[in-house]
C-alpha cells in the first residue's frame, strides 16, 4: 500500500509563505482565487516564476512541483485566495 503525507501549512487571503525546501504537492483552498509560484536561484539571486496566477478552485489542487535549486521558492496567494499549503 502507498501513502502520500505532506505537511500543511495555513494560509490566510492573499498571503505569501517562503517554502524553504525542494517540493510543494498542492494547495487545499477553502476560498478560490490564484496562486504564483516563484523559484530562486542561489548563485545569482535571479528568480523564476513557474506558475503565474493559476487559478484556485476550492478544495484540493494538485501542483507537484519540484524546484530546480535548493533555494526554494515563495508562494503568493492573490484574488482572495486561502488556505492550506500542502508541502
Amino acid at each position: 500500500m502507498f501513502g502520500q503525507y505532506y505537511s500543511g501549512h495555513p494560509m490566510v487571503a492573499n498571503s505569501a509563505y517562503h517554502i524553504a525546501g525542494s517540493r510543494m504537492s498542492g494547495f487545499l483552498a477553502t476560498v478560490a482565487g490564484t496562486i504564483t509560484v516563484t523559484d530562486h536561484e542561489p548563485t545569482d539571486g535571479s528568480n523564476a516564476i513557474i506558475v503565474n496566477a493559476l487559478p484556485l478552485a476550492v478544495g484540493f489542487n494538485r501542483i507537484p512541483l519540484l524546484f530546480q535549486s535548493t533555494a526554494g521558492a515563495d508562494v503568493q496567494l492573490a484574488g482572495g485566495a486561502a488556505g492550506t499549503l500542502l508541502i
